[in-house]
């Protein structure tokens, strides 16, 4: 009988740990004001720096109060990280590039580094794939973001569920979903470890706890991808790629599929496409990482040098427009730029700010959206909706996500498009 109860209070002691550690999982937040006591904390255990440039715009959003902006690295680093090599680039010889050109960027982890690797040995062997890049820690802002605590931890993401002065649409939806995707997978590994001992579970809260703190520091990482992309591409019109393919290290592309999606309706007008998309908040984006795809003539604006001062072209419709959406202000962008900027400069920046809150598919779609001309679904089959779920993946799929490395090799199997099929995991 003690032993009975003993059990059921070691239970009743893990649900209370599970609740504490992925309570905050839920849309159940506290809002948290300025003055809190662990939102100072928090402030006080990050290093900021305060940007010296300034801007001659002036925002139409009242809510949003301007101070220099703080960024969570210096300057000068900002500056050099734009330049940093990936951690995996995988090129080939021009002169080996049949007719079509394309270049991949892979966000990956160093935690499963497997899932790059395989990338690079099954779909992107495509004979049209240029460049291969594959980004992890090593090239984020913060390589150690992820050693974050879980007090801190805790209050960033209840922060960002927390008033901004954003456009409301989207800071409805921000606050509602903003970390809906960073626990899901550790809470089923903590489920499961109800019953089987003390330090089983401890063992499993930490696993979480780092599984968090990854996804987390990951949401950053499209910042350094969009650096790396101005950096490659801003001085040379003619090393732009045909289509730029932007996925995760989790995903397969069927590079054949994409091409004639891509191309269907020509190659001069621009399109940004997405193999599984919706909209929230006002925003259109892709989904996770099913992919999206820019061919040449929507990435060549996305590199221009933008000014909203004396020097703004009046006849540049691109340029009009996009002086616009900064004195929209919808997200506080306003804040990172600089005459000068492109629209990758600015996004660079703006995913190093110090209270940056987007999930990294959310900042992309709000590019795409407000900047970028809209995003269009790649896919549709009336039958089977947009293919947006991970148990469709046949021969008609542009894109297969939650992809294994052994699903990587099986992929190529069923999708040959003159790939290397040789590869395979025992």
């Amino acid at each position: 009988m003690q032993h009975r109860y003993g059990s059921v209070i070691l239970i009743m002691l893990a649900i209370a740990c599970l609740v504490w550690l992925l309570g905050d999982n839920n849309n159940n937040y506290i809002s948290i004001s300025i003055g809190n006591e662990s939102h100072r904390r928090l402030s006080n255990s990050i290093s900021h720096y305060s940007d010296p440039r300034s801007t001659s715009l002036r925002s139409s959003n009242n809510n949003i109060t301007y101070s220099p902006q703080k960024f969570v690295i210096s300057i000068d680093q900002l500056t050099a990280i734009k330049s940093t090599p990936p951690t995996i680039t995988h090129s080939s010889p021009i002169d080996n590039i049949q007719d079509v050109v394309i270049d991949v960027i892979s966000l990956g982890s160093q935690t499963r580094p497997e899932y790059l690797t395989y990338q690079t040995k099954t779909w992107s062997t495509h004979p049209n794939i240029r460049h291969f890049w594959g980004l992890t820690e090593e090239g984020d802002y913060n390589p150690h973001c992820s050693n974050i605590d879980k007090h801190d931890l805790d209050i960033s993401i209840e922060r960002c569920k927390s008033p901004m002065g954003w456009e409301s649409d989207i800071e409805g939806f921000r606050s509602q979903a903003y970390g809906q995707a960073g626990g899901s997978h550790a809470q089923e590994n903590l489920y499961g470890t109800l019953g089987g001992g003390v330090a089983r579970l401890k063992k499993a809260m930490e696993d979480a706890h780092k599984h968090k703190a990854g996804w987390f520091c990951a949401q950053r990482r499209i910042g350094p991808a969009l650096g790396l992309l101005q950096s490659v591409y801003q001085d040379n019109a003619t090393s732009i790629p045909d289509i730029l393919v932007l996925v995760d290290d989790d995903t397969s592309v069927d590079i054949e599929n994409m091409k004639d999606q891509m191309f269907q309706n020509g190659t001069d007008d621009s399109l940004i496409g997405a193999a599984c998309s919706f909209g929230r908040g006002g925003i259109q984006f892709a989904y996770g990482g099913y992919g999206t795809f820019l061919n040449k003539a929507s990435i060549l604006p996305l590199l221009q040098p933008i000014y909203c001062d004396e020097r703004q072209d009046d006849s540049n419709k691109f340029m009009q427009s996009t002086c616009d959406n900064l004195q929209q202000n919808r997200v506080g962008e306003i804040d990172v730029f600089e005459n000068g900027d492109s629209i990758f400069d600015i996004f660079y920046k703006y995913a190093a700010r110090a209270d940056y809150c987007m999930h990294s598919d959310w900042l992309v779609g709000y590019i795409v959206t407000y900047y970028g001309g809209g995003i269009s679904q790649l896919v549709h089959n009336s039958a089977r909706g947009n293919k947006c779920s991970i148990d469709i993946c046949d021969e008609k799929s542009v894109t297969c996500h939650n992809q294994s490395p052994v699903d990587m090799a099986e992929f190529v199997q069923k999708h040959p498009q003159n790939v290397d099929q040789t590869e395979s995991i025992t």
